[in-house]
């Protein structure tokens, strides 16, 4: 007759009290045996975790390699294929703002919500990848991020600031893919 197969082997099983005879010293030895299956167990782990740790240096320092004449580090090319990508994704942008516009002047209501929660959820995303808009109302006009297509005399902003975006700026880890078309708040005449 086969000996059954523990399902539990940290348990006891009343077959192997009999095998072993019931006595103190069977159970003690059953025991042992336990905890050193625990040690061998703790010993893996421990081995994986050196093995990990391993893997992850050799991956930064993967990352971090400068190749041979000059080319850009893994990094670096990675970066710069995102920011292709969101190069080629600001059209789609816009197209959804245009979209946002269209609904909040439809007065549906729903869409309104509907859209506006997806546009937020979107760009909070993306910023979360260091992809952000770079003009809001009330910023201070910088050249070196916005372009100024007109000037509003009647604004109660401080002069100097945007009054109206009429076309967003994108920054990819603080690089401009596109100037924010903006006009700008002047001293009231």
């Amino acid at each position: 007759m086969r000996k059954p197969k523990p399902r539990f082997p940290f348990i006891i099983s009343p077959y192997e009290m009999k095998k072993e005879g019931a006595s103190g010293v069977g159970i003690l030895q059953m025991l042992e045996k336990i905890l050193n299956q625990n040690e061998e167990t703790k010993e893996k782990i421990s081995k994986l975790y050196k093995k990990l740790g391993f893997l992850e240096s050799a991956l930064d320092d993967f990352l971090d390699r400068e190749p041979a004449g000059g080319e850009p580090s893994n990094r670096e090319a990675g970066d710069k294929e995102m920011g292709n990508f969101f190069t080629r994704l600001i059209p789609i942008l816009d197209s959804l703002d245009s979209i946002k516009r269209t609904v909040e002047e439809s007065g549906q209501e729903e869409w309104r919500k509907g859209i506006a929660f997806f546009h937020e959820k979107l760009i909070n995303n993306f910023v979360s990848f260091d992809f952000k808009p770079s003009a809001g109302i009330g910023m201070a006009f910088d050249p070196s991020l916005h372009e100024s297509v007109g000037v509003d005399h009647q604004s109660d902003l401080i002069p100097g600031s945007i009054t109206e975006i009429i076309q967003p700026g994108w920054l990819y880890k603080g690089e401009v893919l596109r100037f924010a078309k903006v006009i700008v708040a002047r001293e009231k005449q």
